[in-house]
């Protein structure tokens, strides 16, 4: 059997599998993880997560946990344009329908 990569005890950080769930295209546990990491004060493991995850940033990296979750959040959020422009559309397509039995 395979030994795993990490020790039993080593606690994961919410940040850490918020970061993987954003990478793996998981948007829904993304927010969902870093929606846990504001909701309470960030844990060592989280800081620390938070440390190792700058170099994925560059320059404009976040400061700490808090303010990387948050930014986890706003990047997950789902897009309103889509459903928008669907809904201008219908409202066009039945217009058009109205007045074209009008004539």
């Amino acid at each position: 059997m395979a030994k795993a990569d990490k020790k039993a005890n080593e606690v994961t950080s919410a940040l850490e599998v918020a970061w993987s769930a954003y990478e793996a295209g998981d948007m829904v546990l993304a927010r969902q993880a870093a929606q846990q990491v504001l909701a309470k004060e960030p844990t060592r493991a989280d800081i620390e997560a938070a440390k190792r995850l700058k170099k994925y940033y560059g320059k404009d990296a976040p400061e700490d946990a808090r303010a990387m979750a948050a930014d986890l959040v706003d990047r997950s959020r789902g897009l309103r344009q889509p459903y928008v422009f669907a809904a201008v559309t219908a409202v066009v397509y039945l217009l058009m329908l109205f007045f074209a039995s009008r004539a």
